[in-house]
């Protein structure tokens, strides 16, 4: 089963995005950038990862029927690639969203409740604590589907900054006269300000803190980094307020509660290598 399944994969991602020959499949991971994904059409090759996903899931359920535990691993790191496929193609689908962003009035207290909620138990599993320190009913005028893709850019960035062992991430926004501050910060390894510099100035990275730089030039803000090696990590920039009409809670909610495939689930994949739960 296990051969026929490999073979099966690899001719529909060699078919989708010209992976090269003599790869294993499972080794999908070394080879999901965003060159090679680059004018791929994302929606055929975000088809195919869920479908191999679901091959996975099953072929793990049928191997713990069968007792066959030395060869579920296979099914582990098949999911595991594909979904790192897919948090390559959520990256680059932030940045188009950006280009083309709908803006409207946005509950930023509640939509950060929304998005806390999805990730604590995700967290709580890896020994991260997850904290929220959140003013009541802050409101801004920005797109909430980008303002999702930057909160959980910069938490799965404290996350991987902190050590097996876990640690600490505090997402906080406190309302001010004119406008709000909103931050993410922790308390992991940090990293040396001159090597997060060059970075960013590097017009052809579009990893996380990227896609959060190019946020804040949307809505006229700053992104303000503090880090340090062996001093954790925090990022923070100002939000416009806004009064709150005409606010979609439901609309907003959808964007951290879809299910397996949501944008959350995705990113947290990230984390680690870990999978996120099938749906029921």
């Amino acid at each position: 089963i296990i051969v026929e399944i490999r073979s099966f994969l690899k001719c529909m991602i060699l078919k989708v995005i010209g992976w090269k020959e003599g790869a294993d499949v499972t080794d999908l991971a070394d080879m999901s950038t965003l060159e090679m994904l680059e004018n791929k059409d994302v929606f055929i090759i975000k088809r195919n990862m869920y479908e191999a996903i679901a091959i996975a899931q099953k072929l793990s359920y049928e191997m713990e029927k069968e007792e066959m535990y030395d060869s579920m691993e296979f099914a582990t790191r098949l999911s595991r690639c594909c979904y790192n496929v897919l948090g390559q193609l959520i990256n680059k689908e932030a940045l188009d969203r950006i280009n083309g962003a709908h803006m409207g009035n946005v509950n930023v207290s509640h939509l950060l409740n929304d998005i806390v909620h999805a990730c604590k138990s995700k967290m709580r599993n890896l020994n991260i604590n997850l904290l929220l320190d959140c003013d009541d009913n802050v409101c801004s005028y920005l797109s909430a589907e980008c303002f999702v893709d930057c909160v959980m850019n910069l938490i799965i960035n404290s996350a991987q900054n902190l050590s097996e062992e876990g640690g600490t991430i505090t997402i906080k926004i406190v309302r001010l006269s004119e406008n709000s501050v909103f931050s993410v910060s922790d308390n992991g390894f940090g990293m040396e300000k001159g090597i997060l510099e060059k970075l960013l100035n590097n017009k052809k990275y579009m990893g996380g803190l990227s896609i959060v730089k190019r946020f804040c030039d949307l809505i006229g803000s700053k992104l303000i980094i503090d880090t340090n090696v062996g001093e954790g990590f925090m990022a923070s920039f100002r939000l416009p307020l806004s009064s709150g009409k005409g606010v979609e809670f439901n609309v907003n909610a959808k964007l951290v509660a879809d299910g397996e495939f949501s944008p959350v689930n995705i990113y947290l994949s990230k984390i680690r290598g870990t999978i996120p739960e099938a749906a029921p």
